[in-house]
């Protein structure tokens, strides 16, 4: 299992211009009175936009769909294991493990890495 770093979440969040977010996967804010339109994502989201996930796979899709493409999309790119993934997306939106098996260390994992992502970004955008 590749574990993700903070460089690389901030190195595809200046790829694609996505705007960091949490507890979303993807989301599209429309810009009122000809306003500016920003794209959101995770961390998770931007790693896989960055790696090649078309965006208009993501638009107009349930969350759930939003997160099993790019799940599907970082499959051996970025982490290996849903565990792993599922872990980071938690520690990324500062949610707790609930519901989710602390025993594993894939989660557990991905989690800490989700949490040092988010303090990164948030950092680097002043969130």
């Amino acid at each position: 299992m590749k574990r993700i770093t903070p460089a690389e979440v901030l190195r595809a969040y200046e790829a694609t211009g996505l705007r960091p977010s949490r507890g979303v996967w993807f989301e599209v804010w429309l810009g009122t009175g000809g306003g500016e339109t920003r794209w959101c994502g995770c961390g998770l989201t931007a790693l896989a936009l960055a790696a090649g996930l078309p965006e208009r796979e993501l638009v107009r899709q349930s969350k759930h769909v939003q997160a099993l493409t790019v799940l599907g999309a970082l499959d051996g790119i970025a982490t290996g294991a849903p565990s792993y993934a599922f872990g980071f997306f938690r520690g990324f939106d500062g949610g707790p493990l609930d519901g989710m098996d602390r025993s594993i260390e894939a989660i557990r994992d991905g989690y800490a890495d989700g949490v040092h992502a988010w303090q990164a970004v948030a950092q680097r955008y002043a969130l």
